[in-house]
């Protein structure tokens, strides 16, 4: 096996780089709006920074074996037409067998340096890490016997000889480490630099999207959602009656309203990941947040219905001027403040059948627990409430009455996100 004679370190890092760029790349909308750039940086430094090679010489294992070596004859004249000679003769010798331990990425052994020595550089073979064993260079190298039998201090020959010889492959190391750290070390900046592209190209989308008209379709790449598609429903006809039109009504289906609550519900858990960012921002900026991950994940291309901002922290989906779909936006400020957000969240209801969301956030409050408790009593004891499922601790959906003299019923999805810090 033969070290130092595969690609270059330019080129193997320039791979290195492509991975990463893919990658980055493929980052979802929401990930790359909603994470924290730096800690992005972190967790890609990690994982595409290449380790260097470390040798362990003061662990390196040897061992000792007779051999036959073969020897140039040094008698051997390739022009000469008479053949006494034989090209090379057989002596007895010794092996000595080295493991030499090391760590850090082994691919690194089969490249070529920018600066490389013309040798070449065999070995026996790389062993693997394994759960006791750190991976180790296997190398030999041979001594007649005439070199070791009755010398005073064989051990020094053997050392001198594989200093004098494994020394070029040390060499070759050190040049390869110096090309790796040079890489290493402009890695981070690479990072950033493809990170704040990547979100920059996200920003102009949801930008583009925000500022324009046209209708949503689901995009092929989002996880975990459907198209939103507005139903227009006309009751029954009956026998008419003078001055009498038929009332029109608006809704999403049962199924786009889950997969909305799904793309909220992992939006919060984003930003909970990245609660010392969010912390800093107000209810608007929050919910813009929310908004530029909603119209990521759907492509406006094809019906009449957009997610859009209205007021200062709602989002919505129009049809002809008013809501099919409401999701308001607060901040925790106290159980009277939550119950007014759920009589606010009623008064912007003009259809039946109304999907609605109410996200609140808790920046101050460290006693989550306690919180999620009072909003579960709230709910549960609330006048208007028809029913109240708790999905998960910090997530319910319920049936509300619009008020007590109303028949008309408005679904609920209740989500707190804890991002205080």
């Amino acid at each position: 096996m033969e070290l130092f004679n595969s690609q270059s370190t330019r080129n193997f890092t320039a791979q290195n780089t492509e991975n990463l760029t893919r990658e980055i790349n493929n980052i979802s909308d929401n990930d790359i709006l909603t994470l924290d750039i730096n800690e992005l940086a972190d967790y890609y430094y990690d994982n595409y920074s290449i380790n260097i090679i470390e040798l362990y010489k003061d662990d390196i294992n040897s061992s000792i074996e007779e051999v036959k070596i073969e020897e140039a004859n040094p008698f051997f004249d390739r022009y000469s037409t008479f053949e006494f000679e034989p090209r090379t003769f057989i002596v007895d010798g010794y092996r000595i067998n080295y493991k030499i331990p090391f760590d850090g990425n082994s691919n690194l052994l089969y490249l070529q340096p920018n600066m490389r020595l013309l040798a070449k550089f065999d070995i026996d073979r790389i062993e693997t890490k394994s759960a006791e064993y750190l991976p180790a260079i296997c190398y030999s190298i041979n001594l007649k016997r005439t070199e070791l039998d009755g010398k005073e201090n064989p051990q020094e020959i053997i050392d001198k000889k594989f200093e004098k010889e494994f020394g070029k492959y040390e060499s070759m190391i050190r040049n390869v480490n110096n090309d790796i750290a040079h890489y290493n070390s402009s890695l981070r900046d690479i990072i950033i630099e493809l990170l704040n592209k990547r979100k920059e190209k996200s920003s102009n989308l949801t930008s583009l999207l925000s500022k324009i008209n046209i209708p949503l379709k689901s995009s092929p790449n989002a996880t975990n959602t459907t198209p939103i598609t507005i139903t227009l429903k006309k009751e029954k006809k009956k026998y008419p009656e003078k001055h009498n039109k038929t009332m029109e009504d608006y809704s999403i289906k049962e199924e786009d309203y889950n997969n909305i609550k799904n793309i909220i519900n992992q939006s919060c858990i984003s930003f909970e990941h990245t609660a010392s960012t969010m912390n800093k921002l107000e209810e608007e900026e929050i919910r813009d947040f929310l908004l530029a991950t909603l119209n990521t994940h759907y492509n406006s291309l094809a019906t009449g219905e957009t997610f859009s901002k209205t007021g200062k922290t709602d989002i919505r989906i129009q049809m002809k001027n008013k809501a099919a779909y409401i999701a308001e936006c607060k901040i925790w400020h106290g159980i009277s403040e939550f119950r007014n957000a759920i009589s606010q969240l009623f008064g912007y209801v003009t259809w039946r059948d109304v999907k609605t969301s109410l996200i609140v956030f808790n920046k101050n409050n460290k006693d989550f627990s306690s919180l999620l408790n009072k909003v579960d009593n709230e709910l549960n004891s609330h006048d208007l409430c028809l029913s109240c499922k708790r999905l998960a601790p910090n997530n319910w959906q319920c049936t509300f009455k619009k008020n007590n003299e109303s028949e008309e019923k408005i679904e609920v999805n209740v989500l707190l996100c804890d991002i205080s810090v």
